[in-house]
């Protein structure tokens, strides 16, 4: 009789080890299948990020480009601009007066276009009104002396300006720049 409990114990443990066995099976299987739909999600990351990559290339070429082409256009234009300039003080005689567009550049009048200007560093230069032509005295000292001696009508320097105001019994009331009453 021990025989057979022996052997019913063995069977009992053999179904208990063969459900297990089935159990951890089980297990790993879903294991597997959870491994699988991760790997399909990490799949997809990567094409999103692939994608998204790409874009953002693009995206730089392109602000690469537009940088480009901005820097090639200045180029241009500071090009031309400085042509045009020199054109102008090749043609500018540097007096005032005269009328249409040649006398803008062509004046008539016995006063010069060079206004005498002052640097920020104290350094004293004239500059033509019309062109734009600059002369420095350390650059060229014969022209700067040159212009030094010719007539110069100059600007009028700074007027004061007087402000009207009405008070509120209707009155007008002078008032400098600074709000103050005069």
């Amino acid at each position: 009789m021990a025989d057979k409990e022996n052997t019913f114990q063995a069977k009992e443990v053999s179904k208990a080890m063969s459900a297990t066995q089935q159990e951890i099976e089980q297990l790993q299987l879903e294991t597997a299948r959870l491994n699988f739909e991760i790997a399909k999600a990490e799949l997809v990351a990567k094409k999103e990020a692939l994608i998204n990559l790409k874009f953002s290339n693009e995206e730089a070429a392109e602000r690469r480009e537009r940088s480009l082409t901005k820097q090639r256009n200045a180029a241009v234009s500071d090009a031309a601009m400085k042509a045009d300039k020199e054109r102008k003080q090749a043609y500018c005689n540097h007096s005032q007066g005269g009328e249409g567009l040649d006398g803008m550049y062509q004046g008539e009048g016995l006063h010069t276009t060079y206004q005498k200007e002052t640097t920020l560093t104290g350094s004293e230069f004239y500059r033509c009104i019309r062109c734009e032509d600059e002369v420095y005295q350390r650059k060229d000292p014969v022209e700067f002396k040159r212009i030094s001696k010719l007539a110069h009508k100059g600007l009028k320097g700074p007027v004061p300006i007087l402000f009207k105001w009405v008070d509120s019994a209707g009155n007008q009331v002078l008032v400098d720049e600074n709000g103050k009453p005069i």
